[in-house]
């Protein structure tokens, strides 16, 4: 995947997860746009080449809550 369609591919996701987490946190979407780019989740996610793009809005929110809580960040076995 070129830079461009992993952008594109980026921003098309975005939106879902964004929506999840707005729920999942109780804030606007705005707010949960600001706590999930500032998040580590974020940061791995916008490395293409640790493929953690592949993941689900689903799968990406539940991480991003889990290490809100735990501290760690953690993805699924199939990652490693």
């Amino acid at each position: 995947m070129n830079e461009d369609q992993y952008s594109a591919f980026l921003a098309a996701i975005m939106p879902d997860v964004i929506h999840l987490v707005a729920e999942a946190e109780q804030v606007s979407e705005d707010e949960a746009a600001v706590r999930f780019y500032s998040s580590r989740l974020y940061e791995k996610l916008s490395d293409e080449h640790l493929k953690v793009w592949h993941y689900s809005p689903q799968t990406l929110c539940a991480i991003y809550l889990d290490s809100k809580e735990t501290g760690r960040l953690t993805f699924p076995e199939e990652a490693c």
